[in-house]
């Protein structure tokens, strides 16, 4: 006759073993479940407006848009932006561009308009981190994806620094003509 004690013993040990496995399987099935969510969750695809390069953006309503789409998909950062002084038309531009991307959940900062000649020519997006982080990277792609021809510029001159620190990456739009 088997010993009470034993069977008892072997019992809560089965007992023990079944509730390991099923717990195992719930932690497999859990584990395969987010990498299946994580895998298939889709990831933000830049709004690509077709612009001819050269051509001056047109700043219109599918450009706010794409541009408020795809900066909404960067990181939330801060940003200056600047204009060269008595410039109306890029002080507009330099508005418009605000607007954009505070409704993004951007900081910024400006428009500020410096002296002509401390300007780099056109309106300029600085960004006040070096090393640049990689969300100026995705900055620029997305001003490029909106339409808009961004030239990347590394600035160390004191005027355009002035409360950025020693340098600066400013990503610049060419000056557009008044209509």
């Amino acid at each position: 006759m088997p010993d009470p004690a034993v069977a008892e013993t072997r019992g809560r040990i089965d007992s023990l073993e079944a509730r390991v496995e099923a717990l195992e399987a719930a932690l497999r099935d859990s584990m395969a479940a987010a990498r299946a969510a994580t895998s298939s969750t889709p990831q933000r695809k830049l709004l690509w407006i077709t612009s001819t390069p050269g051509q001056a953006p047109d700043f219109s309503p599918e450009q706010d848009h794409a541009l408020f789409h795809n900066l909404a998909g960067v990181r939330s950062q801060a940003i200056t932006i600047r204009t060269p002084a008595g410039d109306p038309a890029a002080r507009l531009h330099a508005e418009w561009f605000k607007a954009i991307f505070e409704r993004a959940g951007w900081t910024v900062r400006g428009p500020e308009e410096i002296p002509p000649d401390a300007a780099v020519s056109g309106l300029s997006l600085a960004v006040p981190e070096i090393p640049v982080a990689k969300e100026a990277a995705a900055t620029y792609l997305a001003l490029k994806a909106a339409g808009f021809e961004p030239i990347p510029i590394l600035a160390s001159t004191p005027r355009f620094t002035s409360g950025l620190g020693a340098s600066t990456l400013a990503l610049t739009l060419p000056p557009v003509k008044a209509a």
